[in-house]
């Protein structure tokens, strides 16, 4: 097997085991979806931000909440097999790599900004959204999606700031 193909396997496999308890909390709550174990998990973090949709609080929250955790698994990714991944992009102009590396930190920026840090209503978006927030499979799909988003994009911007750090470094940029 292509050593390369085996590592962007392991990045799957931790994306999908990243995505297992959102699916076992989704299953759970089908089953029974008004245990006192929602209410209670709503009360302890009623003050803690998250991406939740209001006509179905009970589910959102702790998909919300869970959603958080997808950094941490691309960082976990990158400690453990980052050396191992194989990347080769055309760097001859430094100046176009920064400058495009710079962007992609801010549309990333704004992305953990809104899924991470801020509360969202999801409820309260566009139409697409005010659809998504009334059907519970859409909701699941839709965190599945912010899940699968954050870590796929936070393993980017490490692989961005190991690419700069080797690139710069060998040109003498950084000391």
């Amino acid at each position: 097997m292509n050593d390369d193909v085996g590592i962007w396997k392991k990045f799957a496999k931790i994306g999908l085991i990243g995505l297992t308890p959102l699916l076992l909390t989704f299953i759970f709550y089908q089953a029974s979806p008004r245990s006192t174990l929602f209410n209670d998990f709503l009360e302890l973090t009623k003050n803690i931000s998250a991406n939740i949709s209001s006509t179905n609080l009970a589910l959102t929250k702790p998909l919300g909440m869970y959603c958080k955790l997808a950094p941490l698994f691309s960082i976990y990714f990158a400690i453990r097999y980052l050396r191992n991944v194989k990347s080769n992009p055309k760097t001859d102009n430094k100046a176009s790599l920064v400058f495009y590396s710079c962007g992609f930190v801010a549309v990333y920026a704004m992305m953990f900004y809104i899924f991470v840090i801020s509360s969202f209503d999801i409820s309260k978006g566009n139409r697409l959204l005010q659809i998504t927030a009334t059907n519970e499979t859409l909701i699941l799909i839709y965190y599945l999606i912010v899940f699968i988003g954050l870590y796929a994009l936070s393993f980017i911007i490490i692989m961005l700031v190991n690419l700069l750090y080797k690139e710069l470094g060998k040109s003498g940029a950084i000391k």
